[in-house]
């Protein structure tokens, strides 16, 4: 059985830091509470608590009434919906009417389409690791854990990578943040504990993670949720790394991943780059090229693990060296070649041309 707290056992035992974060949810919880209270009482529903009341001065209390009275029905019954997932929020589970609040040191995810980076096996760079830089034993053991988690993604796939549920508490929590312009990471992460899912192919949830990087990096250097968010963005970090994307992509990725402005990262890009971007095109790089290119890189990376047992779907650049596998996206087809493929790899032969040029 969990252990449940009350918000006063939280003040008094949690360090200054970490109480700030409560704080400032509670306070959020708060307020939407009471303006969703206010709007029913006038509708003659029942009147707000006075405990609710008591922790706003008069003036806050007017403040808050106008906003919730100027509500449409349909921003009624969406502020009620955010109210149940602020309640969400990891290490707060508070039901209705002040109900204690739930300890959640850790949330049990299923993470997609790999796992979390926490080992070494096949957390390589792109083109350093094939078959043959696996003993015998160790491949195999890649091969039975990457299996187990194929089949346990088959076996549960009403919560996959295409529910429904999984796709909205990302995309919601995105929503949220665009029109909120919130400081802190808490909804965001209650939109992975939610789900329960991260999925590294998935855009929608690469969008809500690094939309909200520099909250959630604070968040994980307090040591506020144990090593399992860090992994997260390690692991998104490592598919960054990994993706096709540009030395400007990249500057504009690492900008937004430390809460640059648009105005900012335009600058640099001219300055640095040559590029004259446009503040809003910036963020359409941002969500229509660098997103999808990350995701794509999580499926690459499942292709190459599944075909580690396979040495005769892989190939080794014969310029750069790389060991990549025999299809499209690394090599160009060649019918003269034994194999099919050319002995170069896309990316050596871009440069090739571009020196002749």
């Amino acid at each position: 059985v969990k252990r449940r707290f009350s918000r006063k056992e939280i003040e008094e035992i949690c360090p200054k830091n970490f109480l700030d974060e409560f704080r400032k949810l509670w306070r959020e919880i708060d307020e939407l509470d009471y303006m969703i209270g206010i709007r029913r009482e006038r509708g003659g529903g029942p009147v707000v608590r006075d405990p609710l009341r008591a922790k706003f001065g008069q003036e806050e209390l007017d403040a808050l009434e106008r906003k919730a009275l100027d509500w449409s029905d349909a921003q009624f019954n969406r502020k009620k919906h955010e109210l149940v997932e602020l309640r969400r929020a990891p290490f707060l589970v508070n039901g209705n009417n002040g109900a204690p609040i739930e300890a959640r040191p850790t949330i049990e995810l299923d993470v997609r389409p790999m796992g979390l980076k926490r080992h070494e096996k096949w957390w390589r760079n792109f083109g350093e690791f094939g078959p043959a830089s696996f003993g015998e034993k160790e491949l195999d053991e890649i091969v039975k854990e990457f299996w187990r988690k194929r089949k346990w993604v088959k076996d549960h796939p009403t919560i996959g990578a295409n529910s429904d549920e999984c796709a909205d508490a990302y995309a919601d929590g995105a929503k949220r943040v665009r029109r909120n312009n919130s400081s802190d990471g808490a909804k965001t992460i209650a939109a992975i504990a939610r789900s329960n899912i991260v999925d590294f192919t998935d855009e929608s949830h690469l969008y809500g993670i690094l939309k909200k990087w520099k909250e959630l990096a604070a968040i994980v250097e307090r040591e506020q949720f144990g090593e399992q968010m860090g992994d997260i963005l390690r692991t998104l970090e490592y598919y960054a790394d990994n993706a096709e994307l540009t030395d400007v992509y990249r500057m504009i990725l690492k900008g937004k991943m430390a809460g640059k402005s648009n105005a900012e990262l335009r600058e640099v890009a001219h300055e640095t780059y040559g590029k004259n971007y446009g503040e809003n095109y910036i963020s359409t790089i941002f969500t229509n090229k660098i997103i999808p290119a990350i995701a794509a890189a999580a499926r690459k990376h499942m292709d190459i693990v599944e075909n580690l047992p396979f040495s005769e779907n892989y190939k080794k650049c014969t310029c750069c060296g790389r060991i990549l596998l025999k299809n499209s996206d690394n090599f160009t087809k060649c019918a003269r070649s034994n194999d099919g493929w050319q002995t170069r790899c896309k990316t050596c032969e871009h440069a090739a041309r571009a020196n002749r040029k």
